[in-house]
């Protein structure tokens, strides 16, 4: 594509070449590095196409090699215009158009990423635009050692960037680690393992800490279950000191969940019609126009589109995409719900809480769905009973910590 645009825009010639000493010219060509492209042989010669450069130097070689060069045809831009040349409108647009595609070649239309799998490439493009980098900006702006720098250091999973801009588009491969680059410090701050949420203790595994529960209590949320604090004694049991660690601990309590979701009294219906539509949509820029045959007011329409964005070469991204769009007429109304329809919600609705509370490593042990009918709304209750770690770590409270100070201070004195 690229090179097709330069042959348009340089211009090109369809050259016959007459004469017996055609495989030397063509070998003559090939060694001073001219481009010949599309050569099919003749009776008396060859026929070939060659640019408009090309074909000046090519001149003396013909003479070397004692062959003749006739022009054919030509074809480009430069011929198009001297044909042209007393159009005074036709050429005035033309200039026009040519400033106007340098005029967007100063601005940026197109961001690509390659490599990434972990960070998606929503993610990805929010990122830039908080950092000022978005489609519509001018190049100019764009430092691409500083976008490097800041992609590393704040994706820890990112190994490797490389950001450049050629044409109008900003290409950013990425090489994601496969393993964490660096080991965290440990932190050894002093800490409670307390409940996250109310339940009975199914299983208590403690590394480091004391214990305060044990298996089959019942625990409330907030409620510590490994202490922090531990007591040093001597051989006669008395306090020698009191030392905060840690704690950490693997705690499983079976707990119980709840999920309310109410209906609305009616339902909304969308029947396709069958009657279908299709056109040309054409966005420039934020504006978006559809070119499609009239139909009628009052109708829903459901409407789908593909589309792509223009592209001069391989890296000169326009502002302007094209595509096609298909709308379906529909018909749009309300009715109440069906008791089918409703026992379908409710095991939607379990369903999809269940996989919530398993995507948070929860082990179901029992659950059910309830629907309570009130007037013409329904409301559906899901229940559930599962076994999950609920121990989290939370900071010592101020106030024993201050205790501590005092008591081993008031054993120093």
């Amino acid at each position: 594509m690229g090179r097709h645009l330069k042959h348009k825009t340089e211009g090109s010639l369809q050259v016959q070449i007459q004469g017996a000493g055609t495989e030397r010219f063509l070998t003559l060509c090939g060694f001073h590095g001219l481009e010949l492209w599309n050569v099919k042989p003749e009776e008396d010669g060859a026929v070939c196409l060659m640019a408009l450069p090309a074909f000046y130097q090519a001149a003396p070689l013909a003479k070397k090699a004692g062959v003749r060069l006739r022009i054919r045809q030509k074809n480009g831009l430069p011929f198009w215009l001297y044909r042209n040349r007393k159009r005074k409108g036709l050429l005035l647009g033309t200039a026009f158009f040519f400033l106007l595609l340098y005029g967007l070649s100063l601005f940026l239309w197109n961001i690509t990423f390659e490599g990434n799998a972990h960070y998606s490439s929503d993610t990805l493009l929010r990122y830039l635009r908080e950092h000022g980098i978005f489609c519509g900006m001018r190049k100019s702006r764009i430092s691409c050692e500083e976008l490097e720098e800041n992609l590393r250091s704040d994706f820890p999973g990112i190994a490797w960037v490389s950001a450049g801009v050629s044409g109008t588009r900003l290409l950013v491969k990425i090489k994601e680690s496969e393993a964490v680059s660096r080991i965290p410090e440990p932190d050894e701050t002093p800490c409670d393992v307390a409940a996250s949420r109310p339940g009975v203790i199914t299983s208590l595994v403690v590394r480091q800490g004391r214990a305060l529960v044990k298996a089959g209590d019942s625990v409330e949320e907030g409620q510590v279950l490994v202490s922090s604090k531990l007591t040093l004694t001597d051989d006669a049991g008395e306090t020698v000191e009191e030392v905060y660690v840690r704690a950490d601990a693997d705690v499983y309590a079976q707990t119980a969940y709840f999920c309310r979701q109410s209906l609305p009294p009616l339902r909304r219906v969308t029947v396709r019609t069958g009657k279908k539509r299709r056109g040309v949509q054409l966005q420039i820029g934020s504006l978006a126009f559809r070119f499609l045959f009239p139909f009628s007011e009052g109708e829903d329409w459901i409407w789908q589109t593909e589309d792509v964005q223009l592209c001069l070469g391989e890296d000169f991204y326009l502002p302007v995409r094209v595509g096609w769009v298909e709308g379906e007429s529909c018909s749009v109304y309300e009715r109440p719900y069906t008791q089918e329809e409703v026992q379908e919600a409710a095991e939607d609705v379990q369903r999809r809480y269940l996989e919530n509370l398993m995507e948070k490593g929860v082990q179901i042990i029992e659950n059910n769905v309830k629907i309570l009918e009130n007037g013409y709304q329904y409301e559906i209750c899901a229940e559930a009973s599962g076994i999950q770690q609920i121990g989290f770590s939370r900071p010592v409270q101020p106030e024993s910590g201050e205790r501590a100070r005092q008591g081993d201070e008031e054993k120093t004195e």
